[in-house]
């Protein structure tokens, strides 16, 4: 995480620091906070006051009641030079336990990897038109119609994940959202 927030913009390592151990203590069950994290005593502080979640994020947007996570932390600063590129990009509440190199951005594989290893990821794609054997089964579509001639649009987002084996593949819905706005 702290590898992100600092690709983000965030320089301190204090505030590195709190916002990670502020999440892990977000989501874990217990009431003790890690050094620099907050936990009820933190957030009852807050206007208006309330408690740690202590169970999974449910949505991107809730990163926004954790200590240190500001909305230009989130989702970048407002201006194209600003101090932040934002993380909202990089994230998912999905629990997936790696990222496929087959199919992550530049900029994913920049945080997560040494320049070496995205530089020789990058040729075997390029070359070969991958990298590894990765398989994804998580998949996020966000589709737009428009009308032609028409100022008219319609866009919908959702995110599906594919189950099963060979023989009985399912496709699950997670999300669906067809009421996107991008105002």
């Amino acid at each position: 995480m702290n590898k992100l927030l600092a690709y983000s913009g965030v320089s301190e390592k204090l505030d590195k620091d709190t916002i990670s151990d502020s999440i892990l203590d977000w989501i874990d069950t217990n009431k003790n906070h890690r050094l620099n994290g907050a936990e009820d005593d933190y957030y009852r502080t807050q206007n208006p006051p309330y408690y740690a979640k202590n169970g999974k994020i449910e949505t991107l947007n809730e990163l926004l009641k954790i200590r240190g996570v500001t909305k230009e932390i989130l989702y970048g600063s407002e201006e194209e030079d600003g101090e932040y590129k934002g993380i909202a990009q990089f994230l998912t509440v999905y629990q997936y336990p790696s990222v496929n190199p087959n199919t992550a951005s530049e900029e994913v594989l920049n945080i997560l990897n040494t320049p070496e290893q995205t530089a020789e990821i990058l040729s075997n794609r390029a070359e070969k038109g991958y990298h590894s054997n990765s398989l994804s089964t998580l998949f996020r579509v966000t589709a737009t119609g428009k009308m032609q001639g028409s100022r008219t649009e319609h866009t919908l987002e959702a995110v599906f994940e594919k189950t099963g084996n060979v023989e009985n593949t399912h496709m699950v819905t997670h999300y669906w959202n067809d009421n996107v706005l991008d105002l």
